[in-house]
């Protein structure tokens, strides 16, 4: 991950100072874009985000990793199509960006509603469940659901690198009610949680180093096993969360079914790995479905996979 995310210094040898002060300077560029947002009223403000990520979004040197991660999960995609998507993708971001600027505000609107899917459970605090999600349409709506059913779950998140910029964003963040904990040492955390008896929830379709190679859109690559693990340790759900956005300024939030083991008499590495799969799965499915909402900003897979497909 850059430390910087408009300034191109990550060849400088800067120091400690020299840091801080860019941090700061991205920060306060940052912070004037979402007080804007929360200002202006929420159609508006996702409109104007969308239009300004999307201009800005091809300059952006994260346009290029997020072109070839498309290129990967649709490979009979025209040119055309995938100028679509990679324009898609950081209009996305702005939305995203614009929602959780007001997300309190859209909470207290009730402007979020929760679905049951066919064959999904109700959320409840007596039911320990591991929640998993992708970083697809409104995913940052998803954690409401711990809001929603009326208990605390605590959600891992990568922080940013940025110190000025994660203190902001999670400031915002804090209308989730829930707490937040750095994916650095958060699996400890989790299993602590799930001790207490709490609920847990985590984004989990980027590549993890060090992880299992499994498919994803039918090429292996370093797949986070942590949720599937925590399920079968303590032998609870492992439910995937997705969230939508729709017409007139509202938010769906869809519970899914339980995913289980297809083979109970499996060992138990055999079954962590197969709902593992089905969660990508699941994810691939979501992905499909609404291509320019994926925010794949880093490779999903090995380099290599890239080079054998020809992808630049």
């Amino acid at each position: 991950m850059s430390d910087f995310y408009f300034v191109p210094a990550e060849r400088l040898n800067l120091s400690d100072a020299a840091k801080r002060r860019i941090w700061r300077f991205e920060a306060a560029l940052i912070g004037a874009g979402l007080w804007v947002f929360r200002l202006l009223p929420l159609r508006m403000g996702r409109w104007l985000a969308e239009k300004s990520f999307a201009t800005l979004g091809g300059w952006n040197r994260r346009a290029q990793i997020v072109y070839e991660n498309l290129c990967v999960a649709f490979p009979d995609a025209s040119p055309a199509e995938m100028r679509r998507y990679v324009r898609g993708t950081f209009g996305h971001l702005g939305q995203a960006m614009a929602e959780l600027a007001q997300l309190d505000k859209i909470w207290d609107a009730g402007c979020v509603g929760f679905e049951l899917a066919p064959g999904a459970k109700q959320p409840s605090p007596d039911r320990p469940t591991v929640f998993v999600t992708a970083h697809v349409s409104a995913w940052e709506f998803t954690p409401l659901v711990a809001r929603r059913f009326g208990f605390d779950i605590p959600i891992i998140y990568a922080p940013e690198r940025n110190p000025y910029v994660d203190t902001r964003l999670n400031k915002m963040r804090r209308a989730y009610q829930s707490q937040l904990i750095s994916s650095e040492g958060g699996l400890f955390s989790f299993m602590r949680a799930l001790k207490r008896g709490q609920s847990v929830g985590m984004t989990v379709d980027t590549k993890l180093k060090g992880a299992p190679d499994l498919p994803f859109f039918g090429l292996d690559t370093p797949t986070n096993t942590g949720p599937a693990s925590l399920a079968e340790r303590f032998q609870i759900d492992l439910v995937p969360v997705l969230g939508e956005r729709l017409a007139g300024g509202r938010y769906r939030v869809v519970i899914q079914a339980p995913i289980k083991a297809r083979n109970p008499e499996a060992t138990q590495q055999e079954r962590i790995h197969d709902m593992t799969q089905q969660i990508n799965h699941v994810f691939e499915g979501w992905i499909r479905a609404r291509p320019g909402e994926w925010l794949c900003l880093r490779r999903r897979w090995p380099k290599q996979t890239y080079q054998q497909l020809g992808i630049r």
